[in-house]
């Protein structure tokens, strides 16, 4: 495990994910990413899981409905507390 965490919300970002998880890790390498998805209908968990086959530093949380972003943040700083990162980076999926 890294020592340092960034935690996206997501909700309909099938078409930018692959996007986004290709810039974090051009940026920053060592660096562990928890991904909480409220139930994305467009499928955004299932390209999620098919991208961590590749890469063991992405985490996938799916949630049964949509709690919405902020209660996504709270949920994913508990995690990442619970886990002992030294660094918690939230960020938006967009």
């Amino acid at each position: 495990m890294n020592k340092n965490l960034i935690i996206i919300p997501t909700y309909n970002e099938a078409l930018n994910i692959k996007n986004l998880i290709i810039k974090i890790f051009k940026f920053q390498k060592k660096i562990d990413v928890l991904f909480i998805d409220d139930n994305s209908p467009d499928g955004t968990s299932n390209i999620i899981k098919n991208i961590q086959i590749k890469k063991k530093n992405i985490f996938l949380i799916k949630r049964k409905k949509k709690l919405g972003i902020g209660s996504a943040h709270k949920f994913g700083l508990k995690w990442g507390f619970k886990k002992k990162y030294r660094r918690i980076i939230t960020m938006d999926a967009d």
